[in-house]
């Protein structure tokens, strides 16, 4: 049984060690053609979407300095946990995604998406998440503003997502919407969610659900409705600023959502805890869930008034 499972083990380690090995990273660029073989940037691809959709588990596209306007952008092959898919802007320089979004279709997981700007697009959102997904995706500093809907449109059902570094600004809808009865985990770290024209971070419908998410060291300010309005469980929000989320609400008074953070009726057993929050259109925080925690967070009362209601 030992040499069984030592044998195994081996096995698993001379799999994952070729996997590597075969990797390969592929170039887009401007002056690209499809018909080449994208293997430099002498013979670059045009399209980020056809290079998308010929590579395999464990290799990189890297997309050089340039604007690239494509529409829809649909890849339809996924990594896998061990071998995730890389596209990423070249590092140090300009890679513009212009009138255009991603669309990740259902069970397309394992992806990286790093060093882009993706801006001006009339699609659902700037990055469109759709239906079920049982695997990972990545958005590393990427710049995410100015599209018709939402910067983000996460449903219906995933196990994780990952938003680290991220600047997601002047959306006409929210900056990230997680959509439907059946999320997984969010992860959003040191990400800045500003000037949206509805809320930073929201849940459109209740549920219980949304396991294991982590709001972490981000800076949420200056969206026209709640910086954040969260429905998740079993979470952590933690060390970020949201200041001025509702203040520029034209409804008489401000509207009920216009706080800095929500927490639903249907949330339960978070941690909140040395966040600061301050000059909300309404109310500063507000909670109607249970079982919820809050230690060391800072309210201010610096635009109309401070409240924390709620069972908690």
């Amino acid at each position: 049984m030992r040499m069984n499972v030592f044998g195994l083990a081996l096995s698993l380690i001379l799999t994952l060690a070729a996997l590597k090995a075969n990797a390969v990273t592929y170039y887009v660029a401007t002056t690209g053609d499809n018909q080449n073989s994208g293997l430099d940037r002498a013979n670059a691809w045009r399209q980020i979407e056809y290079a998308c959709n010929h590579v395999v588990p464990g290799d990189s596209i890297i997309v050089v300095e340039g604007v690239y306007q494509e529409g829809q952008i649909l890849p339809e092959i996924s990594g896998s946990w061990d071998a995730p898919i890389v596209l990423t802007g070249q590092p140090g320089v300009s890679v513009v995604v212009d009138s255009s979004w991603f669309k990740f279709p259902e069970f397309v997981d394992y992806w990286r998406v790093i060093n882009l700007e993706i801006r001006n697009s009339n699609g659902i959102a700037g990055i469109y998440v759709q239906g079920k997904h049982e695997g990972v995706l990545e958005f590393v500093n990427l710049n995410v503003h100015h599209h018709q809907y939402d910067g983000f449109y996460l449903g219906s059902s995933f196990d994780t997502l990952g938003f680290y570094n991220c600047e997601i600004h002047d959306n006409d809808l929210s900056g990230i919407c997680v959509y439907d009865t059946l999320p997984g985990a969010i992860v959003v770290s040191h990400s800045k969610i500003y000037n949206n024209n509805v809320k930073g971070i929201t849940y459109v419908h209740d549920f219980d659900g949304g396991y294991n998410s982590l709001i972490d060291s981000c800076e949420i300010v200056n969206n026209m409705e709640s910086g954040v309005d969260f429905h998740g469980s079993h979470s952590i929000l933690r060390w970020n600023k949201i200041s001025h989320n509702g203040v520029r609400d034209t409804e008489q008074g401000g509207e009920y959502g216009d706080k800095g953070l929500g927490m639903s009726y249907t949330t339960h057993d978070n941690l909140v805890h040395n966040n600061i929050i301050y000059s909300s259109g309404g109310m500063e925080m507000y909670s109607a869930g249970k079982k919820n925690r809050f230690l060391n967070n800072t309210l201010v009362k610096s635009h109309y008034y401070t409240r924390h209601t709620g069972p908690d």
